[in-house]
């Protein structure tokens, strides 16, 4: 079970990109934006590595979001966010010595923020662990070594929520751990997990994300359909959003023996596959998208 839940795929990707990303919200730069985890008082991040952030993550475009790293990288040099935006962009092109790098950058930058920030410092800290059982997993298959780490990950968690428990980055990013362990480990709570994601992660359009990816692994389509259409509502023409969707309206289709449901997944499916370029990594989504398709398609021949 620990295996399947480490080794690549959709929801360790979520994992790693979403929550490395979305953990690692800066501590400011010389020019400031908004706080997007809208917090009182605001913790503004810097606007060269929010525009990465937002081409990840709003926008669906990660070709954009490569091409932007290095000026956040150089404008943003002590901010967290840049180095976990950088090796979440590495681990989707499979780059595990550039996610080693910047994830032992990040947990520099934590370090350095424990003074100032328990809440960051110790979420930061994390997140840099998370990056290192990633590359044992992912470039030396030691997953019996993820395990230890697994736990100081956690530890670190529930150091930051003594800082604040009520921080909205923290729980967004400790919630996408919570639902992927809870919907892959048997005899845990989903139920608790998604109670808990929902009522303290932000922002919305990245908490109705995670929901969606749950009830959709937990095989209840039609609550994945009202969470992905949330989702998509606030982050236009996202293409993973279009691809989620298209994935859940596939599987509630079959499920209900509605014909018309494939249908509009197939035309989903066509929709994301026509923006496959903004994807994390083309070469290997193409495919997986063109399978996904064809499935339906094949289904509907025998039941449309």
């Amino acid at each position: 079970m620990l295996k399947r839940l480490l080794k690549p795929s959709r929801s360790l990707s979520l994992l790693l990109s979403s929550t490395v990303a979305i953990a690692a919200i800066g501590w400011g730069a010389i020019a400031f934006a908004g706080d997007p985890f809208d917090r009182s008082p605001e913790k503004p991040i810097g606007d060269a590595t929010e525009e990465v952030f937002e081409a990840m993550f709003k926008e669906g475009d990660y070709r954009e979001a490569e091409r932007l790293i290095a000026t956040a990288l150089r404008e943003d040099a002590n901010e967290p966010l840049a180095h976990a935006l950088q090796a979440a962009l590495a681990y989707n092109k499979g780059d595990w010595e550039t996610l080693k790098i910047h994830g032992e950058k990040t947990k520099e930058a934590a370090e350095q923020l424990m003074s100032k920030d328990a809440v960051r410092g110790n979420l930061y800290k994390g997140v840099g662990l998370m990056l290192e059982g990633a590359y044992d997993v992912l470039k030396n298959k030691n997953y019996l070594g993820a395990v230890p780490k697994l736990q100081r990950i956690f530890q670190a968690f529930d150091a930051a929520k003594d800082a604040d428990p009520n921080d909205p980055e923290l729980n967004l990013a400790k919630g996408y751990m919570e639902l992927l362990l809870a919907v892959n480990l048997p005899f845990s709570s989903p139920d608790t997990a998604i109670a808990n994601f929902e009522r303290t992660a932000k922002p919305a359009y990245l908490r109705d994300r995670g929901l969606a990816l749950a009830y959709r692994d937990l095989g209840r389509f039609q609550e994945a359909l009202t969470r992905v259409e949330q989702a998509r509502s606030q982050t236009g023409d996202n293409p993973e959003i279009t691809y989620l969707k298209a994935q859940i309206l596939h599987e509630l289709g079959k499920k209900e023996n509605k014909p018309d449901t494939v249908r509009e997944a197939v035309k989903l499916f066509d929709e994301a596959l026509g923006e496959i370029d903004q994807f994390p990594n083309p070469q290997a989504n193409q495919p997986q998208l063109e399978r996904e398709k064809r499935i339906a398609e094949e289904w509907l021949q025998e039941n449309g």
